[in-house]
């Protein structure tokens, strides 16, 4: 399986800020292999730029977002995404990547090929004994 070094960086990007165990689901809106997830504290975009790359950001709740991305210097390809909600689940996806929202407790998975690559419920988490620019998962 060959993943590629950006789309991890865009992975840990995200949560290495945006992830809180106290996060709820609200809502979604999904259009043009986009899918918006409105949550209790602000908003994920997810943003798909190719078959195996895909942007996501979390917009904190009074934040502006910003449409120039931090990881990809890309411009989004119209692609074929699949979507689908089940049970609490929602589904968003390509031929190799998808994205599972789990509504409650709210959590994000990422497979590749239909096989996890990244769960996370809560993230990363600053470790002061690492330094102020370090971070450590911590698992739960």
């Amino acid at each position: 399986m060959k993943l590629s070094l950006t789309t991890i960086v865009l992975f840990l990007t995200v949560f290495s800020f945006a992830q809180n165990p106290d996060r709820k689901y609200k809502s979604h809106f999904q259009e043009n292999g986009v899918l918006k997830v409105e949550t209790n504290d602000g908003e994920y975009v997810l943003t798909f730029y190719s078959e195996a790359i895909i942007e996501t950001v979390f917009i904190p709740k009074g934040e502006v977002y910003n449409t120039n991305s931090h990881a990809v210097v890309l411009s989004p390809e119209r692609i074929k995404t699949t979507f689908k909600q089940i049970a609490g689940r929602i589904s968003f996806g390509t031929d190799n990547l998808t994205v599972t929202i789990i509504t409650a407790p709210f959590q994000i998975v990422y497979s590749y090929k239909g096989k996890p690559i990244l769960s996370e419920k809560l993230g990363f988490q600053k470790n002061d004994s690492l330094g102020n620019d370090k971070f450590q998962y911590k698992k739960r």
